[in-house]
């Protein structure tokens, strides 16, 4: 057989099984098609139970809320305050206040809802109710061992149930993301006579969010927030802060980077002080100092001219830390686009800072600061940690929650004591809130881990002068 034979019979062998490759792969297709449609209906089928047609309204939800790896698992927002006062009439009070907040904001007894039409990933929706029930979202415990600065490990197990879940855990399924409840505290020895738990879903809003409706627990005009989300928010989000490390921060990568944490870094410790706001004038008043021996020099442009509280408690906290990254959570509301204060949802931004960026409070401050051919809350350059630094670093993150917190004035009541709470459980990345335990005090709870990578801390923190007394 001649050469050309031979090679017409390899074209033809070769067509033959290319052909074969072919019907194969589109008999696999259909059936996987098969199989996909019929979860999908059986999806469908589930959410029409869940959701009966006429009683909800679907609101879409953005592109952050909607399922993204990291977001849908963050714990919920939660806080615990202290009262002295009749808890009987707190409780008559507060079923008044919860009665017209959703009649004013029926979001609040919304479900989230799985759209299989929507694809496996960000694929949630906000089914709000056209009939809300305030009382699903009410309750309270008797007799309850809590008492201020109780250890957050010790809390009463019955208030457990009350915490919201995660949005994954509660996706399709008939459960509250909103929560308030009334602890009754006759064991706490007369420091307080009853507590409130306020807890939220994350995925619904965010902590400027949650305060706003928390001061609507209280005396004073119902708030009435705008649930229907700004989509373009998230393109100027992207815009303001650099796409390089918004793309970072919603990434798989960043997710597992979390969950490595858990098993690399060991178990996490909460624990509560109030900061020494004299030793936080002094940090600022040596910013001052330094600002004005730059001024007028090169070094000036990198320097500015002052720096918030925020700034120097979150660098001592990640500096002292020794972390590799930190993060920074920030309202955007009136800062980023058409989002307002009454626009409820996650409006926020999550800046990111390398740790050159974050040893001082200056290099806090800068990222803050617009400058031309700079995006808005970018510090340093566009450029998001690598794998391995995503993978293996400890990444920290602070909040503030002075610029946003709301008292909760219920009448004849004094409140005590105010602290953020997180169930430790949820958490992968070290995280601190800055917040008022009381109206005129400065406090910081930090979610942190003792040791990491087999050595003690550089910094015992309770030995530096930044902190006070403890809380819990």
């Amino acid at each position: 057989m001649g050469s050309a034979s031979w090679r017409w019979a390899a074209y033809t062998a070769a067509a033959i099984t290319a052909g074969g490759l072919c019907v194969l792969h589109i008999r696999r297709k259909r059936k996987t098609a098969a199989v996909i449609e019929y979860i999908k209906a059986g999806a469908r089928k589930q959410n029409g139970l869940l959701f009966p047609e006429g009683d909800y309204e679907p609101l879409e939800l953005l592109r952050v809320e909607r399922g993204s790896e990291g977001f849908a698992m963050m714990p919920s927002v939660n806080t615990l305050t202290f009262f002295q006062g009749d808890p009987a009439a707190a409780y008559e009070h507060l079923c008044e206040r919860m009665n017209a907040l959703v009649a004013a904001n029926p979001w609040l007894c919304a479900r989230f809802k799985r759209d299989p039409d929507m694809g496996s990933t960000n694929c949630m929706v906000l089914m709000v109710p056209k009939r809300p029930d305030w009382t699903t979202l009410l309750a309270q415990v008797d007799d309850c061992t809590l008492y201020p600065g109780q250890p957050v490990t010790q809390l009463d197990p019955r208030l457990y149930p009350y915490f919201t879940d995660t949005a994954v855990a509660q996706c399709n399924q008939d459960r509250p993301l909103f929560n308030v409840t009334l602890a009754r505290t006759p064991h706490a020895g007369g420091a307080s006579d009853f507590a409130l738990l306020v807890s939220m879903c994350h995925n619904l809003g965010d902590g400027h969010t949650f305060y706003t409706i928390c001061a609507g627990l209280g005396a004073g005009a119902v708030p009435v927030m705008n649930p229907k989300r700004k989509m373009e928010h998230m393109d100027l989000m992207d815009a303001a802060m650099g796409k390089n490390k918004t793309g970072w921060l919603e990434s798989a990568l960043h997710f597992w980077g979390g969950l490595n944490n858990i098993f690399r870094y060991g178990p996490l410790r909460y624990s509560a002080y109030y900061v020494d706001e004299a030793w936080v004038e002094a940090q600022k008043d040596k910013h001052r100092q330094y600002y004005e021996s730059v001024k007028g020099t090169s070094k000036a442009i990198n320097t500015p001219p002052f720096v918030s509280t925020n700034d120097v408690v979150m660098s001592w906290w990640l500096t002292t830390g020794g972390y590799t990254d930190g993060k920074m959570f920030l309202n955007c509301r009136n800062r980023i686009g058409p989002t307002l204060d009454e626009d409820a949802g996650n409006y926020f931004a999550t800046i990111h800072y390398h740790k050159h960026e974050f040893a001082t409070a200056g290099g806090i401050r800068r990222a803050l600061v617009a400058e031309p051919r700079k995006p808005v809350f970018l510090s340093g350059p566009d450029r998001a940690p690598g794998m391995l630094r995503t993978l293996l670093g400890n990444v920290a993150s602070a909040t503030n929650w002075c610029a946003i917190s709301k008292r909760i004035d219920i009448q004849d009541c004094k409140q005590v004591l105010h602290y953020p709470l997180m169930p430790t459980w949820l958490q992968s990345r070290e995280l601190a809130y800055i917040f008022r335990p009381t109206p005129d005090t400065l406090g910081i709870a930090m979610l942190e881990r003792v040791k990491y990578n087999g050595g003690v801390r550089k910094v015992q923190r309770p030995d530096t002068p930044a902190l006070g007394a403890r809380i819990y």
